[in-house]
């Protein structure tokens, strides 16, 4: 029954199953009229995906529960380099219809339209790769991040 001014999920809800999505979102909306959410896209990859979909899949989720798609951080982070890419490119608002004059009146230029679906702002190379990922099995998506981790860690090792 709480209630706060902004909740939050990144990048958590394609680690979960698709069964879970319609209320993992009920419950995020349940507890603020402002929701900053992520989620990988189809061909993002990373360990345990379960549940990647295209922005609209959640989109749809939200405005089932009266949330309208807001736009306003993708333009600004998309070439901030220092931000992760899963965050410059999948960070979306949602806002409760009904609040939005409560809302700062300048995100009604954000407003995503619910015909339209949101644009791919990571630039061709990363759209490349989430396009190849997206082909491969879970397992192999899950391997490879794992590896890429392990890699990592080594070259840190070794500086």
């Amino acid at each position: 029954g709480r209630r706060f001014d902004l909740v939050q999920c990144l990048e958590v809800a394609e680690h979960l199953p698709p069964a879970a999505a319609p209320g993992l979102v009920r419950d995020l909306c349940r507890h603020a009229d402002l929701v900053l959410f992520s989620a990988a896209p189809p061909g993002q990859g990373g360990a345990n995906h379960a549940n990647e979909q295209p922005y609209g899949y959640w989109r749809d989720h939200f405005q089932g529960q009266g949330f309208a798609l807001y736009d306003v951080l993708r333009p600004h982070l998309a070439g901030q380099r220092r931000v992760e890419p899963w965050y410059r490119y999948n960070s979306f608002c949602y806002v409760r219809e009904d609040a939005l004059p409560a809302i700062h009146r300048r995100w009604a230029d954000y407003r995503i339209r619910p015909e339209d679906d949101p644009e791919d702002l990571s630039p061709i190379l990363y759209r490349l790769r989430k396009a190849l990922l997206g082909k491969l099995p879970e397992g192999v998506v899950t391997a490879l991040a794992g590896l890429k981790k392990n890699l990592s860690r080594a070259r840190k090792l070794y500086r």
